[in-house]
C-alpha cells in the first residue's frame, strides 16, 4: 500500500468519525426537549474531524488542538477553505459545551446554528475529498 493510499484510508476513517458526530448533533437537537449543549459540542467535533481529515489527506501535520482557526490556516488559502472561515466560531463549543462549569452554555438557537455550520464544513470537505478520488 502506497503512502497516498494510507493517507486516503486514514482521511476516510476521520470523515466517518465526523459523520458520526454530525448525526449525534442532529439527534440531540431532535430530542424532546432538545439538548443544545451536547449538540453544539458534537457539531464542533464534526467540523474539527472533517478539517483534520483534509489535512491528513494533504499530508499536513497538525497539532493537538480544537482551535478551528489554527486548523483552517493549515489548510492553505484555497477559495473553498476561505469559505469555511465561519467555522472558527465553533471553537468555543469544544470546551464550553463539554464542561458544565464553563460559561456560556450553548442555547438551542446557538446549537442549531452550530450544527448547520458543521454540516456545511462536512459537506465542503466531503466534496473536496471525493473530487480528489477519496472513496468515502
Amino acid at each position: 500500500m502506497t503512502r497516498r493510499d494510507k493517507l486516503a484510508r486514514k482521511a476516510s476513517d476521520w470523515m466517518a468519525h465526523a459523520r458520526e458526530d454530525l448525526l449525534a448533533a442532529r439527534g440531540m437537537l431532535a430530542m424532546q426537549p432538545p439538548l443544545g449543549r451536547p449538540a453544539a459540542f458534537h457539531a464542533q467535533q464534526c467540523a474539527e474531524m472533517a478539517i483534520k481529515s483534509w489535512l491528513i489527506h494533504s499530508g499536513v501535520e497538525f497539532p493537538y488542538t480544537h482551535d478551528m482557526r489554527r486548523l483552517l490556516m493549515l489548510c492553505g488559502s484555497e477559495l473553498w477553505v476561505n469559505e469555511l472561515s465561519g467555522a472558527e466560531s465553533l471553537t468555543r463549543f469544544a470546551t464550553t459545551a463539554r464542561y458544565g462549569d464553563v460559561e456560556p452554555v450553548a442555547t438551542i438557537e446557538e446549537a442549531t446554528a452550530a450544527v448547520a455550520l458543521a454540516e456545511s464544513v462536512f459537506n465542503q470537505v466531503f466534496a473536496r475529498l471525493v473530487s480528489e478520488g477519496i472513496v468515502l
